[in-house]
C-alpha cells in the first residue's frame, strides 16, 4: 500500500490541495538511493537528527515572518479516539510526564491491542519499558519524548514519540520537498481540523528495514512526531503507516499547560533568503577538507566530493547543510552531516538533560568565546545497539553550528573521535558569507 493510499485510508480523501501528491512521490522515487547503512534502529534517528535538525528534538524558538505552508481545507476528524482531556498538570512537572506516559500507553493499546513491551520489567508484560530519555534532555516545558521496545503480532520495533508545543519550524524545514536522497516515499495531506499530517519512509539500504516517520502539525502549531524502526534489518514493523497515523491524531497527546508566570512568543518562519550556490560550494569544499584534516582516510560510499550532498532548500545566504556517510575503513559507512545558522536555530538553547545510561551531555568553551555541547544518544539493545553524537556550536557573533555523526556498526563506535568531530565543529573556516 503506498503513502498516500494510507493517508486517504486513515483520514479519507482530502479536498484539492496546494500540495501535488503524485508529483511529490514520483520525484522522491526517482532520487538515487543511497545503499550504504549498516545500523539499525538508530539509523532513523540519525537521520532525523539531520533532516529535522533537532528541531525535533530540543523545541524550537521564534523567529520573525508570516508561515509559509499551504493551507489546505480540513477532512473530518478520525474517529475512534476519546475526547480531549482537560489538563490540569503543569507542563514539565511528574505528573505531566506519568499523564503523558499514561496517554501514550492507552493510545497505543486502542490503535493495536495485541501491542507488548518486551523491555517491561512489570509482571506480565503489560506496561511499557520505556527507555530513560523522557526524563532527560528530551523532555522540558515545552516537549515531551519516549522511545522503547515494542511488539505486536510477533513483530517486534523501536517507537520514538514526541510532542512538541511549537512545531512549525520543524514541520515546515522537513517538508517533503527538503527531503534527503535517502527519502523513499513522502507525502503530506490535510488532517482534522486544520492539521497537517506528512508521512515519510526512508531508505536505510538493503540490509535494514526503512524507518516510518509520521508528523503531525495541529493547527495551535503544537506537533506530534513518531518514528518507527525495526527490531531486526530487515523484518517488518509492528505497526502500520495507518495505526502510526491514527496515534500521532490522538488529541490525548497534549503538554500541560505552562507554569505561572512562563511564556512562550507565537512561533513564525523565517523570511526565505536567496540560494547562494557559490557559498554552498564554498563551504562544502571546507568542510571535506576539515574532516580530511581530522581523519585522512576518510571514505565514503563513493567518492567523498560526489558522496557529499546537500538539499537545494537548506542552502541560502542564511543557512548551509551538507551530509554524506563516512567510514574510516573499520567502521560501516554512517552519516555525518554539517548545517550552519546565521541567526539562532529551532531548538535555540545549549542545555544538558539528566544523564542516563543512554544519554550522556557536556558543554564547553571554544577557544574564541564559542559555546558548545556535545550530546551523546545510544539507542537499541544488543546486536542493534547505536549511537549518534550531536556537537552544537554557539558563535559569538550570534551564528550556531551542529555537527552530527552516527555511529557505524554494533555499539557506539564512530569514524570520529569527539576531539575530532569537536575540532571540526569549531573550525574558523565553515562560517557563512558576510550579508
Amino acid at each position: 500500500m503506498s503513502y498516500r493510499q494510507a493517508l486517504d485510508e486513515a483520514i479519507g480523501h482530502s479536498p484539492v490541495s496546494t500540495v501535488d501528491v503524485d508529483r511529490v512521490i514520483f520525484r522522491q522515487r526517482r532520487a538515487r538511493r543511497l545503499r550504504m547503512w549498516g545500523a539499525g534502529g538508530a539509523g532513523a534517528a540519525a537521520v532525523l537528527a539531520v533532516t529535522l535538525t533537532a528541531g525535533l528534538l530540543w523545541g524550537p524558538q521564534p523567529s520573525p515572518a508570516p508561515p509559509a505552508i499551504p493551507p489546505s481545507p480540513s477532512v473530518p476528524p478520525i474517529p475512534s479516539h476519546p475526547p480531549a482531556p482537560r489538563i490540569t498538570t503543569v507542563a514539565g512537572s511528574e505528573a505531566d510526564w506519568q499523564r503523558l506516559e499514561a496517554a501514550v500507553e492507552a493510545s497505543l493499546k486502542r490503535t493495536a491491542p495485541s501491542i507488548k513491551w518486551p523491555n517491561s520489567t512489570a509482571p506480565g508484560l503489560d506496561r511499557p519499558g520505556w527507555q530513560s530519555d523522557g526524563r532527560s534532555g528530551w523532555t522540558t516545558k515545552d516537549q515531551f519524548s519516549v522511545k522503547g521496545e515494542i511488539a505486536a503480532d510477533g513483530k517486534r520495533g523501536y517507537l520514538l514519540l514526541v510532542v512538541r508545543r511549537q512545531g512549525l519550524v520543524g514541520f515546515h524545514s522537513s517538508r517533503c520537498e527538503r527531503q534527503s536522497k535517502m527519502t523513499i516515499d513522502c507525502v503530506e495531506a490535510a488532517g482534522p481540523d486544520g492539521s497537517r499530517i506528512r508521512t515519510s519512509t526512508m531508505d536505510m539500504g538493503s540490509r535494514s528495514t526503512p524507518p516510518l516517520t509520521v508528523q503531525m502539525l495541529r493547527a495551535d502549531n503544537s506537533a506530534v512526531t513518531l518514528t518507527l524502526s525495526g527490531h531486526t534489518s530487515p523484518g517488518p514493523l509492528p505497526l502500520t503507516v495507518e495505526q502510526l497515523i491514527t496515534i500521532a491524531t490522538d488529541p490525548t497527546l497534549n503538554l500541560g499547560p505552562l507554569p505561572p508566570g512562563v511564556e512562550v512568543p507565537v512561533q513564525t518562519l523565517p523570511p526565505s533568503a536567496p540560494a547562494d550556490p557559490a557559498q554552498q560550494e564554498r563551504l562544502d569544499k571546507a568542510v571535506i577538507a576539515a574532516l580530511r584534516a581530522q581523519l585522512p582516510g576518510v571514505t565514503s560510499s563513493a567518492a567523498l566530493e560526489e558522496a557529499w550532498t546537500g538539499s537545494g532548500g537548506d542552502n541560502d545566504r542564511d543557512n548551509y547543510w551538507g551530509q554524506a556517510p563516512i567510514t574510516n575503513g573499520k567502521t560501516r559507512p554512517a552519516l555525518f552531516s554539517v548545517q550552519i545558522w546565521r541567526k539562532s536555530p529551532s531548538f535555540g538553547s545549549l542545555t544538558c538533560g539528566r544523564p542516563s545510561g543512554s544519554y550522556s551531555c557536556r558543554k564547553g568553551e571554544g577557544p574564541n568565546g564559542e559555546q558548545y555541547r556535545i550530546a551523546t544518544t545510544l539507542s537499541g539493545k544488543g546486536d542493534t545497539r547505536t549511537g549518534e553524537r550531536s556537537i552544537d556550536v554557539r558563535r559569538k557573533d550570534g551564528s550556531w553550528l551542529n555537527v552530527n555523526h552516527a555511529s557505524g556498526g554494533t555499539g557506539p563506535t564512530f569514524a570520529l573521535t569527539e576531539q575530532q568531530q569537536l575540532a571540526i565543529a569549531l573550525s574558523s573556516t565553515l562560517t557563512l558569507a558576510p550579508r
